[in-house]
């Protein structure tokens, strides 16, 4: 088992002084990609170590002049440890000042108002409120995140374990993980799978959200995570939008070959441009499948599958969209 598993949750404190930064990454891992031992190193040459004690940990320096922050972690249920790590990089501003310590505040949090926002991570999201109100960023920050928080509930939790319908189950047909809770997983084998979930959006969404996506107001947006295998493979995204009488009237994809061990969120999006067309159900379809054509489930892990309507009428709405969603 690797740090972080079940039996050896532990915790690590990091106090920074003013000008102080993490500018170094320790850490071992196995040759199973396990990380056993994580450990940061500050400009004052501070250590912190958490995990095993091993003789040699291998180090990941931050560039001449920038400094890291914002962590993520990857952890890998099925090995229970610690598999990947991830990080932001923020430019180190010598003269630092009260007005250069407030835009790496505003960086951190638009960084974590993505990871959060979208992929609907709940520890984020409480950080990124926290982190609001003490810094006194304003009501800008706290009223569109507030505001996504509150509108932007997945319509498809609850429904994860029972409501998806398998369409394609290829090869060894599509693993499910943790189908008891609300962080069910599907891995895809060596043939095509595919599964969906249908949505009828008058029994989801009130009136006024309805009006607003006829409008074009608000943008309806399906995604996931998606992560690779470490051996191959590929995902694509499938958004399907019907009328009353039952016609499709849109279908978006995407597809995704080159995917990252690290968790990444992707999505498919609408926005309808003409107001004559009464839209009432839709279908978010994932399919996948590994590409070396090996026995076992060795393709793309889906994770978080999201189904939510985004507002896109005020200016930072729109803004956080385009950023964010409209890649």
């Amino acid at each position: 088992m690797g740090l972080c598993s079940e039996e050896r949750i532990q915790h690590l404190k990091i106090e920074l002084d003013n000008g102080e930064y993490i500018n170094e990454i320790l850490y071992y891992a196995d040759k199973e990609y396990l990380i056993y031992t994580i450990g940061f190193k500050t400009s004052n040459n501070k250590n912190y170590i958490c995990g095993e004690n091993v003789q040699e940990l291998k180090s990941k320096k931050s560039p001449q002049g920038y400094h890291f922050t914002n962590f993520k972690g990857n952890y890998r249920k099925c090995d229970e440890g610690l598999s990947s790590i991830g990080f932001d990089l923020q430019l180190i501003n010598e003269k630092e000042t009260e007005v250069d310590t407030t835009k790496f505040d505003e960086f951190v949090i638009g960084q974590l108002g993505m990871r959060s926002v979208f992929q609907n991570n709940k520890n984020n999201l409480k950080y990124l409120n926290l982190l609001i109100k003490n810094t006194g960023l304003g009501k800008d920050h706290f009223q569109v995140f507030e505001y996504y928080n509150n509108l932007c509930e997945n319509v498809l939790k609850g429904e994860l374990q029972n409501k998806f319908e398998v369409l394609k189950d290829g090869g060894n047909g599509i693993q499910i993980g943790n189908q008891e809770d609300e962080n069910i997983h599907f891995t895809f084998s060596y043939g095509q799978g595919a599964f969906c979930w249908k949505i009828d959006l008058r029994q989801n969404f009130n009136q006024e959200q309805i009006s607003k996506i006829k409008e074009g107001k608000m943008a309806i947006v399906a995604g996931c995570n998606l992560q690779d295998s470490g051996f191959g493979g590929e995902a694509k995204l499938t958004l399907k939008i019907y009328d009353n009488e039952n016609v499709q009237v849109a279908k978006k994809t995407n597809l995704q070959d080159s995917l990252n061990k690290q968790p990444k969120f992707f999505s498919v999006y609408y926005v309808q441009k003409d107001q004559s067309i009464n839209i009432e159900k839709a279908e978010f379809i994932i399919s996948g499948k590994d590409v070396k054509f090996w026995a076992g489930y060795y393709g793309p892990t889906v994770s978080y599958p999201q189904f939510k309507v985004i507002p896109i009428e005020q200016d930072k709405e729109l803004q956080l969209f385009n950023k964010y969603i409209k890649l």
